[in-house]
């Protein structure tokens, strides 16, 4: 009673329910009632309030537009269609292929090959311009970067000079990718098709960035997902970031649709951007807004 705020430490599974959803007594949506985070661990809690970062970095960086290069896919959304490719494996060769992943990995080798091999085709998604440009609108000072330049190379290089620290709020409009089978193929899934970059931002990769955010948006599909670990929770895209130093990450449990996510975006940004905010609440406040709208009434 009298509480407003949740802070929910999941244990195993529990990790992958959206407690937000969960209905009370009285048919209202727990989120219709407060504003919900989580953490991995109460210990992870404590170090990132312990981390101080300068007032005056710059207010967002934002990739959206990649190109990808799916010619079978038809259904226009944030998560992944698989083009059969699997299909034409024959199964050892499959097992055969997978093995050599950590090896991959070790050598800095083009990665496309497994998620080629696992059916993986990604589509356009245009409702990601609008998202990034209406950033632009909301916040003039706003850094945009689309297209071809959404490359795993062009990330690793702002990381690389010390740019990628400079901002407050980095968002992603791509696709995602999690796979707790082959954890090590998780992904942020970027521009596709150029030389030299495979166009997968691995999970490992993540965590070798170097960030200064207080808040990371993955807007893409199942982000939250990935392996559970003994004492250390759902080890995936989210962890990635914590570690790498970003002080909160939004991620999706779920597929997510190009429409309504953009226009949850949009609606997030402004109230971080024009109503000043924070984006924990922000998130709620819009969750509670579709509530009260017949179209994007339900959780999904």
């Amino acid at each position: 009673a009298g509480k407003t705020e949740l802070v929910i430490v999941p244990n195993d599974v529990l990790a992958f329910l959206p407690f937000e959803a969960f209905i009370t007594t009285d048919g209202k949506y727990l989120v219709e009632k407060y504003d919900i985070r989580y953490l991995p661990s109460y210990s992870i809690g404590v170090a990132l309030q312990q981390r101080a970062y300068p007032a005056d970095r710059k207010p967002i960086l934002a990739f959206g537009n990649a190109i990808y290069n799916a010619q079978s896919v038809t259904l226009n959304d944030r998560g992944f269609k698989s083009d059969g490719t699997q299909a034409n494996l024959e199964q050892q060769n499959f097992n055969n292929l997978m093995k050599g992943i950590p090896e991959s990995i070790k050598k800095g080798e083009n990665m496309s090959k497994y998620y080629q091999a696992l059916g993986y085709a990604w589509d356009n998604l245009p409702g990601t311009l609008a998202e990034v440009d209406a950033l632009k609108v909301l916040k003039p000072e706003a850094v945009v970067i689309k297209g071809k330049e959404v490359s795993k190379n062009s990330v690793k290089q702002l990381s690389k000079t010390g740019q990628l620290k400079n901002y407050k709020i980095v968002h992603f409009a791509t696709h995602g990718v999690v796979i707790p089978e082959f954890q090590e193929l998780s992904a942020l899934v970027l521009s596709q098709g150029i030389p030299g970059d495979d166009g997968y931002l691995r999970a490992s990769e993540v965590s070798a960035l170097d960030l200064r955010a207080d808040f990371v948006n993955l807007s893409a599909c199942e982000t939250g997902l990935g392996k559970i670990y003994g004492g250390e929770g759902v080890v995936g895209l989210s962890q990635s970031f914590l570690l790498s130093g970003a002080n909160s990450v939004a991620v999706s449990l779920w597929q997510v649709s190009d429409a309504s996510t953009m226009e949850f975006q949009k609606e997030l940004y402004r109230l971080i951007f024009v109503e000043n905010m924070p984006p924990m609440k922000a998130i709620a406040a819009v969750k509670r807004a579709f509530i009260q709208r017949d179209d994007y009434k339900q959780p999904f």
